[in-house]
């Protein structure tokens, strides 16, 4: 059973999305329109890798063989490293937007790293399902190569966490993440769309035959995870963007593949606000207990390896 802790998306305008979801009814953009309502990337500069820590370092790194290139900034605690945390950001602007939701994890002594989609900030190319999907995995085997002792942790947030789950699915070779903190995120996209449609007297009636104008390919409905995971869901209960309901789903969904599955809820809060408060509120303190538990374990399992010669 979900353990539960009561407490107290960024995207384009309702208005805007709704139309866009709207103009799916159109022949000529079905396909198109609808799925790309879920990427709302741009080039802009928000923050400055130094703004957040000295020290940093920053890459491109290519995905397969195409001949795109993933924007990638690495930060270093001052202190020595507790482990990786790695950041798969939401839908709009950015990672360096994104970025100061997980700032303040460097301070909490992890490495944080955080990166840009294809077609988002300096990554190149085009965003869409499939190459989202590929760039989580791409980050993820890039990080396993580098740093292959260090402990991994995933903290994904809004359209993140359903591009984080299916990533780790996806991926063939075992993989060094240990855990993961997925916030106000979902697991259909046809769903959310159908709710987000629900949502408005005009599309109200359109809901059923729009949403079916969003695939549901490559989502965390249709993926698993073959070695499971401790996960911590979190979701605010006035979530706007992503209804809380989802969050739910999603949670339930991760436990029903054998995930050790926890859940916090934030009471009358609204989307990704856990990490969008600059204090170290009880939800930040449950979840830097969240991944102090797993090093803790990690570091039970390596001495019980040792012991056996492994």
């Amino acid at each position: 059973m979900i353990s539960f802790i009561a407490e107290s998306l960024r995207t384009s305008s309702r208005a805007q999305s709704l139309l866009r979801l709207a103009l799916c009814a159109m022949p000529a953009l079905a396909f198109s329109a609808c799925n790309s309502v879920f990427y709302q990337p741009d080039r802009l500069s928000y923050t400055l890798p130094r703004q957040v820590s000295p020290a940093y370092e920053e890459f491109r790194i290519p995905v397969g063989s195409s001949s795109d290139t993933l924007h990638v900034w690495h930060f270093r605690p001052r202190t020595a490293s507790l482990g990786t945390v790695l950041h798969f950001h939401g839908n709009a602007q950015n990672m360096s937007a994104h970025v100061w939701f997980v700032a303040w994890l460097v301070d909490a002594g992890f490495d944080v790293v955080t990166f840009d989609y294809r077609g988002y900030g300096a990554s190149s190319g085009v965003a869409d399902r499939q190459k989202t999907v590929e760039d989580g995995q791409t980050v993820i085997r890039w990080l396993a190569q580098r740093q292959p002792s260090s402990p991994y942790f995933i903290v994904a947030q809004s359209l993140g966490g359903a591009v984080a789950y299916s990533a780790l699915a996806g991926l063939k070779d075992p993989s060094p993440v240990r855990a993961m903190v997925i916030e106000s995120s979902f697991s259909s996209y046809r769903r959310l769309a159908r709710k987000k449609l629900s949502s408005f007297f005009l599309t109200w009636p359109f809901q059923w035959p729009l949403s079916y104008l969003v695939d549901d390919e490559l989502t965390p409905e249709g993926a698993v995870i073959t070695n499971p995971l401790p996960m911590l869901f979190i979701h605010g209960t006035a979530d706007a963007v992503v209804p809380y309901s989802e969050g739910i789903e999603f949670a339930e969904l991760a436990e029903k593949q054998k995930n050790l599955v926890s859940f916090y809820t934030e009471i009358r809060r609204g989307h990704t606000s856990c990490f969008s408060a600059q204090a170290l509120t009880p939800c930040k303190e449950r979840v830097l207990n969240f991944l102090n538990e797993n090093l803790k374990n990690q570091a039970i399992r390596n001495s019980i390896e040792r012991k056996n010669g492994r």
